[in-house]
């Protein structure tokens, strides 16, 4: 399951990409590049929040979606506005931020198979490192085991935020 999702999460990351070289290549303005941005986390958001939640969104989850993508979408304002008044220059960094937008769909899938699992009456989780370099806080709580669900950060609120590559494990 982690691999599929990770396959679709580079797949965006590409998209993006694309999508914003063509900003900087002057093919497309801020107003367009904005808003094939917003398609674009909207339909990795929602495959993530899908794939999560058994392939169907109820009320609940899509709600949860909503917050997800509003959030989303308020810093994309931000970053466009920043790009529209020449607050940042466009190029590689640009592509390297825009990109960071596609990583953040890993955080809206383990926040939403946590939801399902606290959901279905599940009582007790763990954070599982992946093979990746990690941060001190997230070292520190996987080092914790099983502890019950809502006791721990989010994934993707430590200070690795969305490049955080840990999972939960439920019991």
């Amino acid at each position: 399951m982690r691999a599929g999702l990770q396959a679709a999460v580079d797949s965006s990351k590409e998209k993006i990409g694309k999508l914003t070289q063509r900003l900087i290549d002057g093919k497309i303005n801020v107003s367009a590049w904005h808003e094939a941005m917003k398609a674009e986390i909207k339909a990795a958001h929602r495959a993530a929040a899908m794939l999560a939640n058994g392939g169907k969104l109820d009320a609940k989850a899509a709600g949860q979606l909503g917050a997800v993508l509003r959030k989303q979408y308020s810093y994309l304002r931000a970053f466009a506005l920043q790009i529209e008044n020449k607050e940042i220059p466009l190029g590689a960094r640009t592509v390297a931020r825009a990109r960071l937008y596609s990583q953040a769909v890993m955080t809206t899938y383990q926040r939403a198979k946590a939801a399902r699992a606290k959901a279905a009456g599940v009582e007790m989780y763990r954070l599982v490192l992946s093979p990746a370099e990690h941060c001190d806080e997230c070292l520190a709580d996987a080092g914790l085991g099983f502890v019950p669900i809502g006791s721990l950060p989010e994934i993707g609120s430590r200070e690795c935020l969305i490049n955080c590559k840990c999972s939960w494990e439920y019991q």
